[in-house]
């Protein structure tokens, strides 16, 4: 039930805000000028979260929430979900969606080494499902590390690559996912200093073809400069392609996707 201890987790530690601790304004600011991150202190924005409209078969929608809470430096908690939304059938159902706590310690800025600008990392346990039941019920848990690098000026052009590599701690539900998903989720972004944003997620199954992965592409566009500001909203175009754009499909290889609509941080 480690999805269950996790989301008590969340919700114990949001009941119980405090002021945030001494230098997280700095570490905020800098995230705040790469991705425009949401900050009420100790609870802040973690992956993108946006709402994007395509057709495929049906018209759709994709959208993405993700928060996280500081409960001690360095202990987070977190909570992602990412849906797919049928907009064109007669009752508007929800296709699927996958559910992700997880509990990790690290920190987006760790410090700055010679050989690059900015240095972070995350460790820690997540659970990802989607709720259902019978043949459609997917799950697993997972141990991760995800380092953090990035080369540039914040203010500026920069690169970032985030790879997360997991193991399955269980997958009962699904157990030749590594198959179709793999062990690492390569995460690449390069930002520039007039409001755009390139920005890949890269999966390699651990079948031998080659072909056996996804690739998640993000192209966005910081509106809000248009208004003497930055940080949002965002325009935002995304492609998918490969297996497994929802848990639910981890083993399926749909049409490739292309959505446009509005992202809130990225």
């Amino acid at each position: 039930m480690l999805r269950e201890a996790l989301l008590l987790a969340a919700i114990s530690a949001a009941a119980a805000v405090e002021p945030p601790p001494a230098g997280a304004a700095t570490a905020a600011s800098a995230q705040g000028e790469a991705g425009a991150a949401w900050d009420f202190g100790r609870l802040q924005s973690y992956e993108p979260m946006y709402f994007l409209v395509g057709p495929r078969v049906v018209v759709n929608a994709k959208f993405q929430i993700s928060l996280r809470y500081q409960l001690y430096k360095p202990l987070h908690v977190s909570y992602t979900q990412t849906s797919l939304w049928d907009l064109e059938s007669e009752s508007k159902p929800f296709y699927d969606s996958a559910y992700k706590p997880r509990v990790w310690l690290g920190e987006n800025h760790l410090f700055a080494p010679g050989w690059c600008a900015d240095l972070g990392g995350a460790a820690g346990l997540g659970h990802e499902s989607n709720g259902k039941s019978g043949a459609d019920s997917r799950s697993i848990n997972i141990a991760f590390v995800r380092p953090r690098a990035r080369w540039g000026d914040s203010r500026g052009w920069h690169f970032d690559v985030e790879p997360m590599t997991y193991f399955y701690i269980e997958k009962e539900d699904n157990p030749d996912i590594q198959r179709y998903r793999g062990y690492c989720d390569l995460g690449l972004s390069l930002t520039g200093p007039r409001g755009w944003q390139f920005a890949a997620i890269l999966r390699k199954g651990a079948d031998h073809r080659l072909y056996v992965g996804s690739a998640q592409l993000d192209l966005s566009y910081d509106v809000g400069r248009l208004m003497g500001t930055r940080g949002g909203p965002f325009i935002q175009l995304q492609g998918f392609t490969g297996y497994g754009e929802s848990i639910v499909d981890y083993n399926v290889r749909r049409e490739s996707q292309i959505r446009l609509g509005l992202g809130l941080v990225r």
